[in-house]
Formats: structure tokens, C-alpha cells, sequence
């Protein structure tokens, strides 16, 4: 998520993407390592699912789309992740990581909505 960050300088400092910049940097620095590295490949596979070339391709593509054709991407990746037979714990970290992101559009003031879409449940494994 961290390439997303907007480091132009032309942009103005009211300009929402620049405030998105600003509140991942903040997010980010708050995380573990290891979250912040997971999060870098989870949005890897979400710029691949939607066949964009960078993250900050991710972000224009939101833009773009209203919450009804943002619910069914999050669907349509939930369903190719688990058919290229990842768990649903990865499954459900990937898709917090997009979530994150929408989230911190909305507080960026570039987006009005959020996806209400079901994830995974995760299987507990009894011990026996």
C-alpha cells in the first residue's frame, strides 16, 4: 500500500489524493512489519485481479466504480482467490487490506460508500 502514497509535489495541499497519502502513511507506521508486508502482496493480487498496472491504478478504479460494481469485484476476487485454493484466513486478510483502503478513501473525502460483502468463514481445527 505504501506506492500508493502520493509524493507529487504539483499535488495541492487540500488535494484528497493527497490526503489519502497522508492518512496510509499514518495507518501504515502504526502496523507490525510483517502486516504492512502482507498488505504490499495482498494489494499485488488485487492490482492483478483487476488487471491495472499499480496501486494507485487500484484507487483511480474505485473512483470510477459506485459501491454496486465495487461489491461484486470484492465477490468475483473472493471467488477466483479461493479458486486458485487459498485459505480463507488469507482470503479474509487480502480483502481486509482493500477494505482498509476503501476506508481511508472515504476519510480522504473521495468516496461516499463502503463494500458489505461476506467473506469467508474461517475453520477452526479441533485438536483431537
Amino acid at each position: 500500500m505504501n506506492s500508493i502514497i502520493a509524493r507529487d509535489i504539483n499535488l495541492a495541499p487540500d488535494d484528497p489524493l493527497r490526503r489519502l497519502g497522508e492518512l496510509i502513511r499514518v495507518e501504515l507506521s502504526e502496523k507490525r512489519e510483517a502486516t504492512r508486508k502482507a498488505y504490499e502482496c495482498d494489494m499485488k493480487d488485487l492490482v492483478g485481479f483487476l488487471g491495472v498496472q499499480r496501486e494507485q491504478d487500484v484507487v483511480r478504479e474505485f473512483l470510477k466504480i459506485g459501491v454496486a460494481d465495487a461489491n461484486i469485484k470484492f465477490r468475483d476476487w473472493i471467488l477466483d482467490m479461493k479458486g486458485r485454493g487459498l485459505g480463507s484466513n488469507t482470503i479474509r486478510r487480502r480483502t481486509a487490506a482493500a477494505k482498509l483502503l476503501l476506508k481511508l478513501m472515504r476519510m480522504a473525502g473521495l468516496i461516499t460508500w463502503s463494500v458489505e460483502i461476506t467473506l469467508p468463514k474461517v475453520r477452526v481445527l479441533k485438536d483431537t
